[in-house]
């Protein structure tokens, strides 16, 4: 792009992007899939520190912000408590690998040249 980055403007943090479409069109099912498998073989640089998944970190938070009554919300977090605590007993056999975190057709955007590329990558992470 030509632009040293990242610029720093009083407190914030900016970078500049460059656009990889004139149109917002998606990808298919088996591109996610095509992406998402060569995402997963690769394995995490030591000088990239991506965060660990917590796959509950996300429904606790909206259980808590979510307008419903108190029953519900008991329950929601009743069940959630015991879904992490089941995966918290899990022994997984791979390697951990590294993750989109919200792979969906809708974060897979194809650019001028009908390639497939992940977006939104807030949630990348890495997992077992």
């Amino acid at each position: 792009m030509g632009v040293k980055q990242p610029v720093v403007v009083g407190s914030r943090i900016v970078t500049f992007w460059e656009s990889v479409a004139d149109d917002i069109r998606y990808g298919s099912t088996r591109d996610l899939g095509e992406i998402l498998r060569r995402l997963h073989e690769l394995r995490v640089p030591k000088q990239l520190r991506l965060p660990e998944l917590t796959p509950f970190e996300a429904a606790r938070f909206r259980i808590d912000v979510v307008p419903i009554d108190d029953d519900a919300r008991q329950y929601l977090g009743r069940s959630c408590d015991e879904m992490e605590a089941d995966y918290g007993r899990l022994q997984f056999e791979l390697p951990p690998v590294v993750l989109h975190g919200d792979a969906n057709v809708g974060n897979l955007i194809l650019d001028r040249y009908d390639r497939a590329l992940l977006s939104d990558l807030d949630s990348f992470c890495w997992a077992c």
